[in-house]
């Protein structure tokens, strides 16, 4: 019989774990039953691993940067969350992603990253480790992301993640050159948003 005993300090650190991981209640009572956190501890001393049904994206891991010389500024990415493609429609956990386009009141007057980075403000946006993955599976990527509503090829956001280079914050896109899908990043400073750049957002 093993002679374990947890302290408070320890206790606190397990505890603090499951919510990095964000685990709910019913996970953790799952988690206690049976021989599962033996099979984790077989994984632990390197006697078992674990392997991923379907697509399934690591945001714990840093996304891939624009270029040398870049930094992540920010990043809202910390689990590991499902892909799957529906007839045309990408799902993330089961939700899914849709193309939101912010846009200027005044006709043709394209906006700056800065003030769709603000008129965005909460939502639920996709990060670049969402990107990569899907530029290492493309058949994920719906069809109708090519071009926008217009019939105009678009350029799709994730603002999920805010990079910096020198001083310019940063932000990479997914775009159909019309030979192969491709990825790109812009300056925030630049003021070249508008009805052609939606942001991938996770809906309701």
């Amino acid at each position: 019989m093993s002679d374990l005993m947890l302290d408070v300090g320890q206790a606190n650190e397990i505890k603090m774990a499951l919510r990095r991981a964000k685990f709910t209640s019913e996970e953790v009572e799952r988690l206690s039953e049976g021989n599962t956190l033996a099979q984790v501890r077989s994984v632990l001393r390197g006697f078992a691993e674990v392997r991923f049904v379907g697509h399934v994206v690591d945001r714990t891991k840093a996304p891939n940067l624009p270029f040398p010389g870049c930094v992540i500024y920010e990043h809202n990415g910390n689990d590991l969350v499902r892909l799957e493609l529906r007839s045309d429609d990408l799902y993330l956990d089961n939700k899914k992603v849709v193309l939101r386009v912010v846009e200027n009141n005044f006709i043709g007057c394209r906006l700056t990253g800065h003030e769709v980075y603000s008129a965005l403000g909460n939502s639920p946006v996709l990060d670049a480790s969402v990107l990569d993955y899907l530029l290492e599976h493309l058949e994920l990527i719906p069809e109708s992301w090519k071009v926008n509503r217009f019939g105009h090829t678009q350029s799709i956001f994730f603002w999920g993640t805010i990079f910096r280079d020198s001083s310019l914050p940063r932000v990479r896109c997914l775009f159909w050159d019309d030979v192969c899908w491709n990825s790109n990043s812009v300056s925030l400073d630049v003021r070249c948003f508008g009805n052609r750049s939606p942001a991938a957002v996770l809906g309701s």
